[in-house]
C-alpha cells in the first residue's frame, strides 16, 4: 500500500514562532517638556479612554507628521 506523508501533530508547531516583539519598530526615548494644565488634560483624555499617554502621544504624532 502507497503511503501518503501524513504525520501526526500539528504542522504549525514545526514553524518557528514570531512573537509581538519581532513584530514591532525598534523604539526611542522622547522627553518633552510640557505645561502642567496640558500634561493635566492629557491625563484625564488616556483614563477616560483606558489608553496609555504613550499611546495617544504616539498617535498624535503620527497623524501630525503623516503630511
Amino acid at each position: 500500500m502507497a503511503e501518503i506523508g501524513l504525520k501526526a501533530g500539528r504542522p504549525s508547531a514545526q514553524q518557528p514562532r514570531v512573537s509581538l516583539a519581532d513584530l514591532r519598530e525598534d523604539t526611542v526615548r522622547l522627553n518633552v517638556d510640557i505645561d502642567k494644565s496640558l500634561h493635566k488634560k492629557l491625563k484625564l483624555k488616556a483614563v477616560e479612554e483606558e489608553r496609555s499617554i504613550a499611546l495617544i502621544v504616539r498617535e498624535l504624532l503620527e497623524k501630525a507628521l503623516a503630511a
